[in-house]
């Protein structure tokens, strides 16, 4: 007589992450747990994995085995048995939040034509116009996503569209969700004295001598 399927849950844990890169996975049994008897039964399961921004199922495959390590049931079986309930977790990766900032800075010019994209303070918090916060390391930026310029005051801003990021060698911009932040660059031209000639009075009375 063939055995029958023990009547139990099984449930799959779920977690949620920000993107960094890095694998999101269960290993063990720290992802999931059982209710009911799973009598002299070895449950056995593996897991999915994700690394960008998207979601999965936790539990990839789960089997029962006997006490001499064969498979008694497949996943199938489990599936189509009315003892065996399976309530699968899931792996969540979000995109990971980066902030452009376009600077902001006020110059003393003589007219020439500035371009946002070339500024940068002497501190190194804005590099080619921008700031960034939130890039992980070992990414870089790319794209011309400066935008502004002018021989007057003018605003600075960000073109989402154009931003790059790429990650040994593959690109990881869709893992970003990108944020922008405006900026305004004010011009004064060097500075300029007005210079006020007031003629002095004089007031005397002839006497025929030289003055």
């Amino acid at each position: 007589m063939r055995a029958s399927i023990p009547k139990a849950t099984l449930t799959g844990a779920s977690e949620s992450k920000e993107y960094n890169g890095a694998v999101l996975t269960k290993t063990g049994t720290d992802g999931y747990s059982v209710s009911g008897s799973l009598g002299d039964y070895e449950l056995r399961v593996t897991y999915n994995k994700i690394i960008e921004p998207g979601t999965v199922e936790t539990l990839a495959s789960y089997a029962l085995y006997d006490k001499a390590g064969n498979v008694a049931f497949t996943k199938e079986q489990l599936d189509a048995s009315p003892n065996f309930t399976v309530k699968n977790g899931q792996l969540k990766v979000t995109p990971r939040t980066l902030k452009l900032i376009a600077i902001s800075a006020t110059l003393n010019t003589s007219g020439e034509t500035i371009k946002a994209s070339s500024l940068s303070t002497p501190d190194g918090s804005f590099r080619n116009g921008y700031r960034q916060i939130g890039l992980l390391e070992g990414h870089q930026l790319a794209g011309d996503f400066v935008q502004g310029s002018g021989n007057q005051s003018f605003k600075t801003s960000i073109n989402r569209e154009a931003v790059r990021i790429s990650a040994n060698g593959f690109d990881v911009t869709k893992c970003y969700d990108i944020q922008t932040q405006d900026g305004q660059i004010t011009i004064v031209g060097p500075k300029q004295y007005d210079l006020i000639v007031k003629p002095r009075s004089y007031s005397w009375t002839y006497d025929g001598q030289a003055h």
